[in-house]
């Protein structure tokens, strides 16, 4: 298993946080705090993270469409 550090900026924290409750992610068992997250990502989640972060924005969904999608899951 890999453990991943992830800085977020504020305004994404709870799209974030939506993600590790559908991926069912684990999460730390410490106190948690809006600037203290852990979450333990596998690598097979790391390896399609770094894929798409290299996807052009042009080819990227919206905020709204990526929350309307999640909305219907």
């Amino acid at each position: 298993m890999i453990q991943q550090t992830v800085t977020l900026p504020d305004k994404d924290y709870q799209l974030f946080l939506e993600l590790v409750k559908h991926f069912s992610w684990e999460v730390d068992n410490q106190p948690v705090t809006k600037s203290d997250e852990s979450i333990l990502l596998d690598k097979n989640i790391i390896a399609m993270l770094e894929k798409r972060a290299k996807t052009p924005n042009h080819l990227c969904i919206s905020e709204e469409e990526s929350n309307r999608r999640l909305n219907e899951l």
